[in-house]
């Protein structure tokens, strides 16, 4: 608990929806919600006071924005924790006449640690309020269900799915074990510790001074030759190749096992 505790209030909700609850500490005030998506409930006290109006306003604005974010990223099952800060000074303003209006700085999906706005009553006293809702969002991911050796290949009997805070996750976490299945690891992955991308590759699929077949396109044209590889290459990678039979160095795409796709055709056919 941050700071020393003054007040402590439960808003009155529908069936079904976590209670809200709030703290006054010195300096800011910081409102807690647990819910799981989509929406929260709208339910509100009738009279409520300023403090409220901010609470109901951008826990509503923040929950929608998370709730796009997960249908847009295809979360399974999310369920987040809203942690609302403002100044404590927010005690000493009176209730809004006229529904206030909130308006938010542009929310980067890179950075999920925290959400700003500013809340405007323009009622018989106006005012205004930063805002600023921290939320911690709980979304199942992929991690080994023990350890995996550097240079193993990946597939989904050795993941598990948990559910992690990916709010101030940096790098790319694995929300579907099947898309990761065949890289291999670039380094060991500890046990129960979800996965980045940046921790995995595509698996070797040439090896250096492997044989290789090098595959040239020229429109409706495909002709194949045989070649050297002067580098190793995951899928996709481009290395230096060696045509067996006119021992020009060309550039061509990992494609397959021992299979690459010349860069510029005509000189892989030569």
């Amino acid at each position: 608990m941050i700071g020393k505790v003054f007040m402590r209030y439960t808003s009155f909700v529908r069936k079904y929806c976590f209670p809200l609850k709030s703290r006054l500490a010195e300096g800011f005030t910081a409102v807690l919600l647990i819910v799981s998506l989509p929406g929260i409930c709208a339910s509100q006290p009738l009279e409520q006071s300023s403090r409220q109006q901010i609470n109901t306003l951008v826990i509503h604005e923040a929950s929608h924005t998370l709730d796009a974010l997960a249908q847009r990223k295809k979360w399974k099952d999310p369920q987040f924790k809203l942690n609302v800060f403002m100044p404590a000074a927010v005690s000493g303003i009176p209730h809004c006449t006229v529904p206030p209006k909130i308006t938010s700085a542009p929310y980067e999906e890179k950075n999920l640690s925290h959400m700003n706005y500013s809340v405007t009553c323009s009622g018989q006293a106006p005012w205004k309020i930063n805002v600023t809702v921290k939320p911690d969002i709980y979304v199942p991911v992929a991690m080994p269900k023990e350890e995996i050796d550097r240079g193993q290949i990946l597939d989904p009997s050795l993941l598990m799915m948990r559910k992690y805070n990916v709010s101030n996750q940096h790098g790319d976490l694995i929300f579907k074990p099947e898309d990761v299945t065949g890289m291999t690891a670039k380094r060991t992955l500890s046990a129960f510790k979800p996965i980045t991308l940046a921790q995995l590759q595509q698996p070797l699929l040439v090896k250096r001074d492997q044989d290789v077949t090098i595959i040239s396109q020229i429109g409706d044209i495909t002709a194949q030759t045989s070649g050297i590889a002067l580098k190793n290459g995951h899928k996709g990678d481009v290395i230096k190749v060696r045509n067996a039979n006119s021992q020009r160095v060309v550039s061509a795409a990992v494609e397959d096992t021992g299979i690459v796709k010349a860069i510029t055709a005509t000189e892989g056919m030569e």
